[in-house]
């Protein structure tokens, strides 16, 4: 996925940041470091703060636009995600809706339209980790 690809926004919010990791567009991201973000391994970023969606591919210690709430934005997903249901982080940089109750999870967003061939288009909302 480019760009084009990955925002579905007008006026998309988009930070800079440096990857912590090799990074796949569309991966759900969170801040690791200074500045820096690695791919999502689990429903609550494991007690760090959500960043966003990776808008590019790039290797370790690359810099990368990270598109951010409140942008609409194609991610990659983990199973089925149906339009309306609320989307949390999940392993390997995807995204997957929530199974039931809130639990420990850090809602990212909702799917704007139900996933298709592993790709969800999510609105992106300001979520605060308070899990931890």
């Amino acid at each position: 996925m480019v760009l084009r690809d990955i925002v579905y926004d007008v006026n998309p919010r988009i930070r800079r940041r440096l990857a912590g990791e090799a990074i796949t567009a569309g991966d759900a991201l969170y801040i690791s470091d200074d500045e820096t973000v690695k791919k999502t391994t689990n429903a609550s970023c494991g007690g760090y703060a959500f960043a966003g969606i990776a808008m590019d591919s790039v290797a370790k210690d690359e810099w990368l636009g990270v598109v951010t709430a409140p942008t609409e934005v194609y991610a990659n997903a983990s199973g089925a995600i149906a339009a309306g249901k609320y989307i949390v982080p999940d392993a390997a940089g995807k995204v997957s809706q929530l199974k039931s109750g809130l639990g420990d999870h850090l809602i990212i967003g909702y799917a704007v339209k139900a996933a298709s061939s592993g790709v969800v288009l999510m609105k992106l909302i300001d979520a605060p980790n308070i899990s931890s």
